[in-house]
């Protein structure tokens, strides 16, 4: 996707606005592909912006300017387990890595494998591992920017992680490299895992492929490390805004694409969003967490949002000038890991090679 939009600006071919992710927004503005929503329309802005839950609205601003505006958010790292296998084993939702270790070794049997991830290249996968490299105090970038730091302990012990379970315990299916995060549910709602890693998201794959009858899961987060090793605070989860309107800065109607963002994101529209027709999606209004249907899909998230506490310790997953291409290369490393290569050997090298990315940025 992010290739295409690319062409399509260079080729003056874009359209007047786009859906998107959060994570895009500071790569597109250094393009100077977007337009400043605040700047055009700080009014509507400034009388719209309550409606939202602050840390989401915040995913779309860049250097104080608002340019998109935000539908869900999805949410990582989450763990989804299959109930009857979790009781028929005698076991609690994990709360630890070791204990994650220890119910996956449990649970794979000739019938099913004890876990899955998705391993691919894809950008849900990789975030889906961010997540947990972050929970155990591991950065893409240092707090000032400047530098790359997942070669820190952070993301070595997350990805070590990975690798035990793949190749030490053997827990996982033997081709998670080419299994994506679409897979790895299917698999799971198949009954082929007992847990299965993912995001926010699970609910509405599994509305989108259709339960089996009778399959009941569960999701929890996915635990943090018993002690976690990076350098930096634990992250209580990583969110982005993945549909995200934004309006494109060459566009020749402002005026109407506006009146059209301000009209998919009120308060009618947006309720879709919340499980009124779409289940999965963790709303970004205060609106959309007081439907009931999204109370059915998320009891605990509804909660904490009524006390107070939700997205309490969450961040943004990485989203900076560079990330689109520095991903790949993190994302060629991540697997060179998985297949054998000394882990901070892969990190090292992948580092050095985004560094040369940032410093051109």
């Amino acid at each position: 996707k992010s290739e295409e939009l690319i062409s399509a600006w260079q080729m003056k071919t874009m359209p007047d606005l786009i859906s998107r992710d959060s994570v895009s927004i500071p790569d597109m503005v250094e393009m100077g592909m977007l337009a400043p929503l605040s700047k055009l329309f700080p009014d509507d802005i400034a009388a719209m912006k309550g409606r939202w839950l602050e840390p989401c609205w915040n995913l779309c601003n860049y250097k104080g300017v608002q340019y998109g505006i935000p539908t869900y958010v999805d949410i990582a790292p989450m763990l989804a387990y299959n109930r009857k296998m979790f009781a028929e084993a005698g076991l609690l939702v994990p709360t630890n890595w070791a204990q994650v270790i220890e119910a996956a070794k449990k649970l794979n049997t000739t019938d099913h494998y004890g876990i899955i991830f998705p391993a691919t290249l894809g950008l849900n996968d990789l975030e889906i591992f961010i997540g947990i490299a972050y929970g155990n105090g591991g950065r893409f970038l240092s707090p000032e920017g400047d530098e790359v730091v997942f070669n820190g302990k952070g993301f070595v012990d997350a990805l070590k992680l990975y690798i035990d379970l793949f190749k030490k315990y053997k827990v996982t299916p033997p081709g998670i490299l080419e299994i994506d995060y679409m897979k790895t549910i299917e698999l799971f709602l198949r009954e082929r895992t007992a847990m299965a890693l993912g995001m926010s998201w699970v609910p509405v794959i599994a509305q989108n492929l259709g339960v089996p009858e009778g399959f009941e899961y569960r999701m929890a987060s996915f635990p943090m490390k018993e002690k976690p090793t990076g350098k930096y605070p634990p992250a209580a989860a990583i969110m982005d805004a993945t549909t995200t309107y934004m309006m494109i800065s060459t566009s020749k109607v402002k005026k109407e694409a506006w009146e059209f963002i301000k009209w998919v994101t009120r308060p009618e529209s947006m309720r879709m969003w919340a499980g009124v027709r779409i289940q999965g999606r963790v709303p970004t209004t205060h609106e959309g967490f007081k439907t009931p249907e999204l109370a059915k899909t998320y009891p605990d998230l509804v909660r904490e949002y009524e006390k107070g506490t939700i997205f309490k310790g969450a961040i943004s997953m990485p989203s900076f000038p560079g990330f689109t291409e520095m991903i790949k290369v993190f994302g060629h490393a991540f697997q060179a890991a998985l297949l054998g290569k000394p882990v901070q050997k892969a990190l090292d090298e992948a580092a050095e090679e985004c560094q040369d990315i940032l410093e051109e940025m």
